[in-house]
């Protein structure tokens, strides 16, 4: 499995961190993986804060699935952008959540994922409730388009449980963009 990752920064409570995992181990995996997120980021900017700054890492980790455990480290092209939308930002904790639908079970339970979109700004906020509607299908455009539509096969993935279970990947078949906003405790400032 590999995973690639973009790093926020820019305002008090960064860095953030999107992580994206994917099927496959092989150096083009990790390139078509790389181009997938560096296309997610650089389509993204419009919507972006411009005090928000998105790095995509210039590694992309092959880890064993079912153990969590590092393999190999492939180098690829990485990436900056900064955003370019307008507006007064939202408070930073406040971030657009899409769920990863997989067709996977696991323990009895449907897996999907969820995914963290922040630096949004005010002229995305819908009177407080969630994102306007054209933000939020922009956004899981972004998802599905460019995430979803790459040679690379996005996945979620399962870690190891401490109770000694292994490990999985599940492919992700579709992606939705929540109405309402979600608050990440975990990327609020201190």
């Amino acid at each position: 499995m590999l995973r690639t990752r973009i790093v926020w920064t820019g305002v008090a409570g960064t860095p953030y961190y999107t992580t994206f995992h994917w099927a496959g181990d092989s150096p083009a995996l990790a390139e078509a993986a790389q181009l997938a997120t560096i296309d997610f980021l650089t389509t993204s900017v419009g919507v972006i804060n411009p005090l928000i700054r998105g790095t995509i890492e210039p590694e992309v980790l092959n880890i064993n699935p079912a153990t969590g455990e590092l393999i190999q480290v492939f180098t690829a092209a990485g990436s900056t952008s900064i955003g370019v939308g307008t507006g007064e930002p939202l408070p930073f904790q406040i971030q657009a959540r899409t769920t990863l639908q997989t067709a996977g079970i696991r323990n009895g339970r449907r897996v999907n994922g969820s995914s963290y979109f922040p630096g949004l700004s005010e002229q995305a906020n819908a009177d407080g409730a969630g994102p306007v509607e054209t933000i939020r299908e922009s956004i899981q455009a972004r998802y599905t388009d460019d995430l979803l539509g790459s040679t690379a096969v996005l996945v979620v993935w399962s870690r190891p449980s401490v109770s000694g279970g292994a490990g999985a990947t599940n492919v992700v078949t579709g992606a939705t963009t929540s109405s309402v906003w979600s608050q990440l405790r975990t990327r609020r400032a201190s």
